[in-house]
């Protein structure tokens, strides 16, 4: 008898971040917290699509943990028909 191969796939909310990280995140991390290529937080980066960032010191590029789950809150849809808020 074969069982079921299905995995359950955590949304991007309930993804568990390693405790040592704790205020701000890279670009890696957000990447992968969103389960999208780290090029793609970087176009949204440039384009100003995604979660907003800050440039530190040297031009280490780091996202808030909060404004990463803002990011995510604020693309809730209801249906495909559904653009958003305004």
């Amino acid at each position: 008898m074969l069982k079921s191969t299905t995995a359950v796939v955590p949304t991007p909310a309930a993804v568990q971040l390693p405790a040592s990280i704790t205020g701000l995140l890279t670009t890696r991390e957000v990447a992968a917290v969103l389960r999208v290529n780290p090029g793609s937080v970087e176009r949204w980066r440039r384009t100003g699509a995604g979660p907003p960032f800050r440039r530190l010191s040297g031009g280490a590029i780091r996202y808030s943990i909060n404004d990463v789950n803002a990011f995510i809150a604020a693309a809730e849809r209801r249906s495909t028909a559904d653009r958003g808020r305004a």
